[in-house]
Order: structure tokens, then sequence, then C-alpha cells
């Protein structure tokens, strides 16, 4: 997938650069290789996480509709913008945020905020006089030691 997903860029990328009329053809290879790195999210992949568990299936499944829709749309800018000429620069930059807004920070959010945490995970303690003080999450074994000793989070470091 990650072979795919750099060979679509580098083949829209030369048709970008390329004025003649071969650049159609770099813009079908790099939608060969976007369809190879999309392919996986909907055959094998679903498979792997279902077995993870129901909320990382969900969370795969809200994380895999994002990639596609932007799979999908990202080729049609590219004929837009690179192959056709048809939007203006202003505008075609505007599509590009867009499309790399979504694809990346949307994502990103998605992925950070819906993530399961897993119980092992800790939390580092900076603001402790002695340095570094560890304290474990989501134990029950450590109810009330939370947020003692100078605060629960990572702000405020020295």
């Amino acid at each position: 997938m990650l072979f795919c997903g750099c060979m679509t860029s580098v083949c829209w990328l030369i048709g970008a650069v390329i004025t003649s009329p071969s650049r159609w053809g770099f813009w079908v290879f790099g939608l060969c290789f976007s369809v190879g790195s999309l392919v996986p999210m909907v055959g094998v992949l679903p498979t792997a996480a279902a077995r993870r568990g129901r909320p990382v299936r969900r969370l795969y499944g809200r994380l895999m509709c994002v990639q596609l829709v932007t799979g999908v749309l990202y080729p049609w800018a590219w004929v837009l913008v690179d192959g056709a000429h048809a939007l203006p620069s202003d505008a075609a930059v505007l599509l590009y945020v867009i499309l790399d807004s979504v694809s990346q920070a949307v994502y990103g959010v998605m992925l950070l905020s819906h993530a399961p945490t897993p119980a092992g995970w800790t939390e580092y303690n900076y603001s402790s006089s002695e340095g570094v003080e560890v304290e474990r999450l989501n134990r029950p074994s450590d109810e009330g030691t939370v947020g003692e000793g100078g605060g629960g989070g990572g702000g405020g470091g020295k």
C-alpha cells in the first residue's frame, strides 16, 4: 500500500510537470496505483480490524470512509487542475487544501479522538518535585491516585 501510494504521487507529479498529451498516461498509471492502495482497505484490512473487536472495527470503518472518499476525489481534482487546466490557480490551491485537510487533518483528529485507550498505557507527570512520576490510567486499583501530587497532565514540564 505504501509503495502504491508513493507511486501514485510520483506519476501524478510527473504528469503535472509534462505539458504534452502524454501527461494523461501518467494520470492513468497513477490511477492504477491509487486503486492498488485503496483495494486492500476494502478487502483485507476490515477483516483484520474486525478481529480486534467492535470498537476497532467501527473506528476503522469511519477512517476507511474518509480515505475512500478522498481517494476517489483526488484523481478528479488532478483532471481539473493539472490535466485539463480548467481551474484557475487560486481555485486549484483551494481544492487541494480542502482535499489535503480532509484526508490528513480530519483523519488524524478522528483517529485520535475515537481511538480506545489501552489499560496498560501510562501518563507521565512532569510537575512532580522528584522528576518524572508514572501514574497508571484506567486501572480500578488506582482510584484516587490520578491527579494527585501536582496534577494529572503532561503540561508545565521542567
